[in-house]
């Protein structure tokens, strides 16, 4: 007969013991709770880079951030459970397209990256050639200096986009109720059509 220990016996505690323990280890956690640790690596990333961007970041800064986010995503695939988990990733992945059209934009000032890329970038943005020569045309400046202005003002406007959508994913990631409220809005033109 087993020892009765506080009335409660031996055998009793031995098939409790896995219980508390799986309790304490985390079983317990919520869904959102899971997410958040399974996924925080790449929500870090995705973070890091829109800080860099917002107080300033040199190319190769950025260069570097972009590829750790690229990283980050990858792996995140291999951690998706469910539709929610999907929806993550892909709000994370808006998120990076943003940020590598920004770097298509700077790869053209910096490496001299081929112009047609980064006039179609712009375009996609809302800066159509036509209006580039147009504020050439009307402006002291040729087409080159006024398409790098262009390109500077569209990096910013991507840059605020891509918070944007950070924001969204944040939600996602955090399990708030109203990450559908904190949607990425299409890109604006600005009135420079």
């Amino acid at each position: 007969m087993a020892k009765r220990f506080s009335g409660i016996s031996r055998p009793s505690i031995a098939l409790m013991l896995p219980v508390l323990v799986l309790i304490a280890s985390g079983c317990g956690k919520s869904s959102s709770a899971k997410r958040q640790e399974r996924f925080e690596p790449f929500h870090r990333a995705a973070r890091t880079i829109n800080a860099a961007t917002s107080v300033g970041v040199t190319y190769p800064q950025y260069t570097a951030l972009l590829q750790q986010l690229a990283a980050e995503i990858d792996i995140a695939r291999d951690y998706v459970q469910n539709d929610e988990d999907a929806a993550l990733v892909a709000a994370y992945r808006e998120v990076f397209s943003s940020h590598e059209d920004c770097k298509t934009l700077w790869q053209y000032v910096v490496e001299g990256k081929e112009l047609k890329e980064a006039e179609e970038v712009l375009e996609k943005y809302g800066m159509r050639r036509e209006s580039i020569r147009d504020i050439s045309g009307s402006r002291s400046g040729t087409y080159l200096e006024v398409l790098a202005l262009a390109i500077d003002l569209t990096m910013k406007d991507i840059w605020k986009e891509a918070s944007k959508k950070t924001e969204r994913a944040t939600a996602l990631y955090l399990g708030r109720e109203d990450a559908s409220d904190a949607a990425p809005q299409p890109p604006k033109s600005q009135g420079r059509e």
